[in-house]
């Protein structure tokens, strides 16, 4: 099947095939999860003084929506620690060209656990020569490149497989309609009865069947509903009071959006502020309002 990003089922094959299950899979999070928290420090040393770099390790370890999801069998801790790792390879002191094709890679590992990191990865990637000095047009190629390794071998083997070349998954359908779904029931509005997919259609005529569930909801809504649905995503993000709810996550929030605006005067910022606000826009117009999204940012 294509409905589930390959990074994280293959992880927790990997654990159960030495013979682990789901305790030893938590055990490995665990670990994964002091690691990011370490990555986080010895990324912010190549930028900071000592101390705020120490700061910024102990802020990670104490990070709530960075503890949680380590004794989850979800792909948030994962996600967050090969992050974590990409941007390391790319602080990390050495030749331009081996700093690029390691963060092109890791980004590459990154996108097969979540996809929504695929447009953050290519800007990301164009950009190199603009934030770090020593880097041309050949590191961004590299970086493009190691990335895109991944991305097109996931895409073949749908083709293969499935029949389309899906360079994500093969639920857009379902995310656009539960996306539009869940968010007007959140606000109180009646979306009607849920969509049920007919018994046994194969994988796709599924998830197209959700596509004209989804279009049918969305005919629905005007332009200024819709604004209205994407207002009320973005505010949930930072809404206290959540099912969920962690205060360390509020309590972060100045500490990152002083992080973006810093950016602003620093380009070697930028690759460490963008995830932001490219997480902030992929759950907005495909996600809803949930509290697990905050772990990702």
């Amino acid at each position: 099947r294509g409905g589930r990003m390959p990074g994280y089922p293959a992880f927790l094959a990997g654990v159960y095939s030495l013979g682990g299950g789901p305790r030893a899979a938590v055990l490995v999070q665990c670990l994964l999860g002091a690691a990011g928290a370490a990555l986080v420090s010895l990324t912010a040393w190549t930028l900071l003084p000592p101390a705020w770099a120490l700061g910024a390790g102990f802020t990670a370890a104490a990070y709530f929506g960075l503890i949680d999801p380590c004794v989850l069998l979800l792909s948030e801790c994962l996600y967050s620690f090969l992050l974590a790792a990409a941007l390391f390879f790319l602080y990390k002191d050495g030749p331009p060209a081996r700093r690029a094709a390691s963060f092109g890679a890791a980004l590459g590992l990154t996108y097969l656990v979540r996809p929504e990191l695929l447009p953050y990865a290519l800007l990301a990637s164009a950009a190199l020569p603009l934030c770090f000095k020593g880097f041309g047009r050949r590191e961004s190629a590299l970086a493009a490149a190691a990335f895109s390794l991944f991305v097109a071998g996931w895409t073949a083997r749908n083709y293969a497989v499935l029949g389309a070349p899906l360079p994500a998954t093969s639920t857009s359908g379902s995310v656009r309609y539960f996306t539009l779904y869940l968010s007007k029931l959140s606000r109180g509005e009646d979306p009607g009865p849920k969509h049920e997919p007919a018994a046994g259609l194969p994988e796709l005529e599924r998830e197209r069947s959700f596509d004209r569930a989804a279009d049918a909801l969305e005919g629905e809504v005007s332009l200024a509903g819709r604004l209205k649905t994407a207002a009320y995503n973005i505010l949930s993000m930072y809404y206290p009071f959540l099912p969920g709810y962690d205060v360390t996550y509020m309590l972060l929030a100045p500490f990152w959006l002083y992080g973006l605006f810093a950016a602003l005067a620093r380009p070697e910022l930028w690759p460490l502020a963008a995830p932001i606000p490219f997480s902030v826009a992929v759950f907005t117009f495909l996600g809803g309002p949930a509290s697990r999204y905050r772990q990702g940012i």
